[in-house]
């Protein structure tokens, strides 16, 4: 029992439904048995009543004038017949003594009928009984149908003026009837074979049918657990019942599971970034603060020192040095002030002469569609610099001879701009951190940015962020692509 509970519903339901078929076939065999069985018997009692009543009627003389070998005659004759069934016949008379036998070496005459054996003892009883209701009037002289462990009998009342002269009793075996009982049987046997044969492989065909869509969804919940299953990945079953209700609303809380799962994403790689340009800033300024003092002081020994050759070159040392440090901390630095402008044709042209030279390098294709011929309300400084960061991200990631693409347009108040490559994509695991500092890195040392360091989709995270706009990347084998949304919000110093 415990092992057909724990059955898949795949199995499950198409054995209940063959065991259903069987159980019904056999019971429906079953029942039509039972029936013929009755049938046949009813048949016995109405051909011994018949009977009975032929012969209590001839009887009457015989008996009336005690004629016994008249009397056996009668009685004899009808079961010589193979169809008359009965295999004795008796008349008794009222005091329940054998009056004539058909057969009397088994039962002989002018002997009590009670002491021929148990079941003749019980007929002897049930005789006493009805004698008095025959002796009663004609009306009450129907004849008896007594079933014993191995015979039936038919005993009938023979009957003259009112008067009771002697009881006729027909005796059948129950095996006779046994030849046609099985011979039914087996008709009916073959029957069911054919019935269960024919049905049990449609049984199990829509049982698996019905269970299927139950399977389904259980290996859909079951991935759920370790989890969010695609919505290509679960075969959910399609209808307006229970099963296509519940595989609706579950389909509908993927979803939700889904955007809630991006949301929290997007939540934390948000608060991981601000984190740590907050620390990013607060370092740039602890560090530029003697940084400047350093330079200032490099500057001054230049004015007023003594410069020997070896001090010329050690100063020239460490003022590249520290220059170097002071951009790489500027790069930390970012924001994204309105000054210098806002972004029109002209700035959108200069980022592609300046962008053109790395892309012609690696011999691929810069597709160009840009759909701004004035002037877009945000800042063009910051605007600039996020396309050269892309743009360059790019072409450093597309193969030799591969494909770039730039979309940049003004829609429903903002500005929308998408950059492509069909370079190789990203793996979901490094999208997480895309924008991350130092995540840009390629193998070998390489950068994405043009030589910031692994900084330029930080950076450009940063500028996209100030300007309140969104950010994205998509990236599948063959193409990947970010997209940046940047609202229209600062024209003429204000909010558009």
């Amino acid at each position: 029992m415990l092992l057909m509970r724990d059955l898949s519903f795949r199995y499950k339901i198409p054995l209940r439904a063959a065991v259903l078929v069987v159980v019904t076939a056999l019971s429906v065999t079953g029942a039509i048995l039972v029936s013929e069985y009755d049938n046949v018997r009813k048949t016995v009692f109405a051909s011994g009543e018949t009977l009975a009543g032929v012969l209590t009627e001839t009887l009457r003389e015989p008996i009336r004038h005690d004629d016994v070998w008249r009397s056996y005659e009668i009685i004899r004759a009808p079961l010589d017949l193979p169809e008359a069934g009965a295999n004795l016949a008796l008349i008794v008379d009222p005091l329940q003594r054998v009056f004539v036998s058909s057969r009397p070496d088994e039962v002989r005459m002018q002997t009590p009928i009670s002491v021929h054996g148990q079941e003749f003892e019980r007929i002897a009883d049930v005789m006493v009984e009805a004698e008095r209701g025959w002796a009663s009037g004609p009306e009450n002289s129907e004849a008896l149908r007594i079933v014993e462990a191995d015979h039936y009998y038919v005993i009938a009342p023979v009957l003259a003026d009112g008067l009771l002269l002697g009881s006729l009793i027909l005796r059948y075996p129950k095996d006779m009837h046994w030849p046609r009982f099985i011979e039914i049987g087996q008709r009916a046997g073959w029957i069911t074979l054919g019935v269960l044969l024919l049905l049990l492989p449609l049984s199990w065909f829509w049982g698996q049918r019905m269970a299927q869509p139950m399977v389904d969804l259980a290996q859909c919940i079951r991935k759920a657990g370790r989890r969010i299953p695609e919505e290509s990945e679960c075969r959910l079953y399609e209808s307006e019942d229970e099963l296509g209700q519940l595989s609706r609303r579950l389909r509908e809380m993927f979803v939700s599971l889904r955007e809630k799962e991006a949301l929290e994403r997007q939540m934390m790689s948000s608060e991981r970034l601000a984190a740590i340009g907050r620390l990013a800033a607060g370092i740039a300024h602890e560090v530029n603060n003697p940084l400047g003092g350093m330079l200032n002081a490099i500057s001054t020994h230049r004015r007023h020192g003594e410069m020997s050759p070896r001090t010329e070159r050690t100063l020239d040392m460490l003022e590249r040095g520290l220059a170097q440090i002071r951009d790489t901390v500027s790069a930390l630095l970012v924001e994204a002030r309105p000054e210098g402008g806002l972004l029109g044709p002209d700035d959108i042209n200069d980022v592609r002469m300046l962008v053109l030279p790395a892309v012609q390098r690696k011999g691929a294709n810069l597709r160009w569609d840009v759909e701004i011929d004035s002037t877009v309300a945000v800042p063009a400084t910051p605007v600039r610099q996020v396309l050269i960061n892309l743009l360059l991200n790019a072409s450093q990631a597309v193969g030799e001879r591969g494909q770039l693409h730039l979309r940049l347009r003004e829609y429903a108040g903002r500005l929308e701009l998408a950059v492509g490559n069909d370079g190789d994509h990203i793996p979901a695991e490094r999208l997480e951190r895309l924008f991350e500092p130092f995540q840009d890195v390629i193998d070998g040392g390489g950068t994405l940015d043009g030589g910031r360091q692994g900084m330029g989709l930080w950076i450009t995270y940063q500028i996209v962020r100030q300007l309140e706009g969104r950010i994205d990347v998509e990236s599948r084998p063959g193409w990947t692509e970010v997209s940046v949304s940047i609202p229209l919000q600062y024209a003429d110093g204000g909010t558009q």
